[in-house]
């Protein structure tokens, strides 16, 4: 597992169900491509460059091919949800590429107060890197098929 140290804003927030402080992490919302991702069920972050990721163009050309041979197009929201099965797990755990929910450490509830426990400030943590080597493995055709079977059980396609 590849990390990285990047620098994030940090909030501290009160879990509304325990009432147990909670450290949530953001990127700077002027970096370009750069995306904190969450895994563990809405527990811990990863980090992936999509200006530096070779398969997120290679992913989204593909998806854009099938959906235009079913007569739609391949929506940001689209393509946010379904590339989350390109990535590889983390420590067993899978990506939810698409997802920014956050769950509380302690109790797994997603739901915060509004107000800050203590200023916003930035800081710097080590987190794992998105890494594709599974999906690089397979070939065109098995790509193809593994998305078109994505689409049709969320009932996109038929």
């Amino acid at each position: 597992m590849k990390l990285k140290k990047i620098k994030v804003r940090r909030e501290v927030v009160r879990c509304t169900q325990c009432g147990k402080a909670n450290a949530l992490f953001y990127l700077s919302d002027f970096l370009y491509g750069e995306k904190l991702i969450i895994y563990d069920e809405g527990r811990k972050y990863a980090f992936i460059d999509l200006k530096e990721d070779s398969v997120y163009n290679e992913f989204i050309a593909l998806l854009s091919k099938i959906m235009l041979e079913h007569g739609k197009y391949a929506e940001n929201m689209l393509i946010d949800d379904l590339f989350s099965i390109t990535c590889d797990p983390i420590l067993n755990y899978s990506i939810n590429f698409g997802s920014n929910k956050r769950k509380c450490i302690f109790c797994d509830s997603y739901v915060f107060e509004a107000d800050l426990l203590e200023p916003e400030k930035i800081v710097e943590i080590e987190v794992p890197i998105v890494t594709h080597e599974i999906w690089k493995r397979l070939n065109s055709i098995q790509k193809r098929k593994r998305i078109e079977d994505t689409l049709r059980n969320r009932g996109v396609i038929k």
